[in-house]
């Protein structure tokens, strides 16, 4: 995780500039240059991503989020793995920004420059509001500025949550974020209580109070939290049929995968999915030549 924090003022929400979802063909990376006045975001789906800023260099695996500023030169100092895939968005901070070397104490946007989202359905969902929204020509541009400046307070506040888990775990309770993240690696897995308490040599009483403790919920809840997170990832991001997703995150069967889906969201996976169609999938350019607005 960078030392350093992005504190925004989002009084006035940011503006909107350009936006895409990008997947790699073979030995690509970043260009080099420098953005004028705009911000730029890049968010890893899979693969990894190389990049130096000034002097830092960063590597971006799966989830993790990175922002570079203006002004500054930046550059892809290796390439990426063929069809990595990432998230990217450019916008103008309309407000005062500062730099911190930690995070204080206050409650404004603060983003780490560098750190792994947890919650990564959500940034997929948000992200593909400010697609549908950028890619809609009856959509008015305010839209889309407010767009952005949702998936920015969403990235701050798992930024925030970050943060607070990495300087503050205690033995007992960086034990169970292990459990969590093992979890979630194998979340495509058929899961049982019993399978990850034995993977930990504990009983599954013992988990299944962790879970309580922790997060107030059992363990079968949790694996379904995640399961569900993950399918809503590949509703958005692949064109792999429904059944072939309930399949592939280890549902025993689709219409299960039906039941769980529609009582953790509120609605069916066809509808998740038929609900932010303008998409903006830009293999050949990753970075398409579109005015700066500021400079017109």
């Amino acid at each position: 995780m960078s030392k350093k924090v992005y504190k925004f003022n989002l009084a006035v929400p940011f503006s909107f500039y350009k936006a895409g979802q990008y997947q790699t063909d073979n030995h690509w990376k970043h260009k080099d240059i420098i953005n004028i006045n705009d911000f730029e975001i890049l968010i890893v789906i899979s693969g990894q991503v190389f990049i130096q800023i000034a002097n830092e260099k960063f590597v971006l695996s799966n989830h993790d989020c990175l922002i570079i500023p203006p002004k500054i030169r930046h550059f892809g100092y290796k390439s990426s793995p063929i069809n990595t895939e990432f998230l990217w968005v450019h916008f103008y901070s309309n407000g005062l920004f500062n730099v911190l070397n930690e995070m204080d104490s206050g409650k404004n946007q603060l983003i780490n420059q560098h750190f792994t989202l947890f919650k990564f359905s959500r940034i997929i969902l948000l992200f593909r509001q400010v697609l549908d929204s950028a890619n809609d020509p009856d959509s008015p541009l305010i839209a889309t500025n407010f767009f952005v400046s949702s998936l920015a307070l969403e990235i701050s506040k798992q930024s925030m949550h970050y943060s607070t888990i990495y300087n503050n775990r205690m033995k007992d309770s960086s034990r169970f974020e292990t459990i969590k993240n093992w979890t979630r690696i194998h979340s495509h897995e058929k899961l049982t209580v019993k399978k990850i308490s034995d993977a930990f040599g504990i009983t599954t009483p013992t988990l299944n109070r962790m879970f309580h403790k922790y997060l107030n919920c059992t363990t079968v809840h949790f694996i379904n939290i995640i399961k569900i997170e993950e399918s809503t990832e590949l509703l958005l991001t692949t064109d792999i049929t429904i059944k072939g997703i309930a399949y592939e995150l280890g549902f025993y069967n689709e219409k299960y995968f039906f039941k769980i889906f529609k009582q953790i969201m509120g609605i069916t996976p066809s509808e998740f999915r038929n609900a932010n169609p303008k998409t903006y999938l830009n293999n050949q350019t990753v970075d398409p030549e579109i005015s700066d607005p500021t400079r017109i």
